[in-house]
């Protein structure tokens, strides 16, 4: 057993996506165990992180102005409320 440095994707409150440092086969530890401070730590080439966090940033950027793109082929549209039309409001998602 080791402590691998790993490079971390996407993540939300649930889940993060490992990038980089793991292997289809490796098994990992959701708790560290109780000797974690003893463990060889095997760090990763700083070339290869900052290759990685760079194309990170490059698709982020990348998913940012296609989001912005669509968001501005939306047209602007006055929608009745519930008190003109007499029935609730209705909401439009692309």
């Amino acid at each position: 057993m080791v402590k691998q440095e790993v490079v971390a994707g996407d993540s939300n409150e649930d889940e993060v996506i490992i990038a980089y440092g793991l292997n289809e086969k490796d098994e990992i530890l959701l708790v560290a165990p109780k000797d974690a401070e003893k463990l060889a730590f095997i760090p990763l080439d700083k070339k290869i992180k900052e290759e990685i966090r760079k194309k990170q940033e490059a698709e982020r950027k990348k998913r940012e102005a296609e989001a912005l793109a669509r968001s501005r082929k939306v047209p602007e549209e006055k929608l009745q409320t519930g008190s003109e039309s007499g029935g609730g409001s209705i909401i439009i998602f692309n």
